[in-house]
């Protein structure tokens, strides 16, 4: 059985119940409950498989040819020839962040992309500065 069979069923249900108890109120909950998961789940598929402006009509013709859909980054790894959004901006400014070399932010960014790793590797060192030991936090040192 299909989730929205489930869902179904649990409406008709809940619209025919004539007394109001502990029942009919945990079908109410679980009916309020399954509408907050479907609209997260819509917002993370919509997320996974963000349609492209100008190129959405191609990746159509290309999902449906290949039976399954293409995520943002495959997406944009055929428009541009770079993987984007995976995280691989947050994993190398932790991993730079854990290597036991200082930091120099003093040299500007040379573009849009460099700007937005240095943001990124300030951010995420703010996160984590409150979890270093003292030791690692004596070690590294960021120059801004």
């Amino acid at each position: 059985m299909e989730l929205n069979e489930a869902k179904k069923i649990l409406e008709d249900y809940a619209d025919n119940i004539t007394h109001v108890g502990p029942e009919s109120e945990a079908i109410r909950v679980i009916l309020r409950e399954y509408e907050t998961l479907e609209a997260h789940y819509k917002f993370v598929d919509n997320w996974l498989h963000m349609p492209l402006p100008g190129y959405e009509e191609l990746f159509q013709k290309i999902e449906k040819a290949l039976g399954f859909r293409l995520f943002t980054w495959q997406k944009t790894f055929l428009i541009t020839g770079e993987y984007r959004r995976i995280g691989d901006t947050t994993a190398r400014s932790i991993k730079q962040l854990l290597e036991d070399k200082e930091i120099n932010l003093q040299i500007p960014p040379r573009n849009a992309r460099q700007r937005f790793e240095q943001m990124e590797l300030l951010r995420i060192y703010d996160m984590l500065k409150p979890y270093q030991s003292q030791s690692q936090s004596e070690r590294k040192r960021i120059w801004n």
